[in-house]
């Protein structure tokens, strides 16, 4: 049995689409600069996001507001950035939280979406 998978994840892909505010930062958490994106797939380790920029930093903090009316936020590392066909930005970033941290905004992000979805 092959168990290889072609993209080497850590843990599968969700596909979902929320916009989000993206602000990049500096190792002390100073702001550098910010920017609107939406994340195109999710999964428990990072989450690709889709923006019209190129990230200025490795470090950015990804918000959006759930369906409780929240913002919800993490601090995340830039793997990398690469230019797509549209022309804009694909953000692989790598979720910093702890373990439960990742796990409450992935679970609140494809509520989000799938909320959403259904309206």
């Amino acid at each position: 049995m092959n168990n290889s998978n072609k993209d080497n994840r850590k843990y599968p892909r969700v596909k979902i689409d929320i916009p989000v505010s993206c602000v990049s930062v500096d190792y002390e958490s100073n702001p550098i600069d910010q920017n609107m994106g939406h994340i195109r797939n999710v999964s428990q380790g990072g989450v690709l996001v889709e923006a019209n920029f190129e990230n200025k930093s490795d470090l950015i903090v990804i918000t959006f507001i759930d369906v409780d009316n929240e913002v919800i936020g993490i601090l995340g590392k830039v793997v990398h950035s690469k230019r797509n066909q549209k022309g804009t930005f694909n953000l692989g970033v790598e979720l910093q939280g702890k373990v439960e941290e990742n796990i409450i905004y992935v679970k609140k992000l494809i509520r989000s979406y799938h909320y959403t979805k259904k309206r």
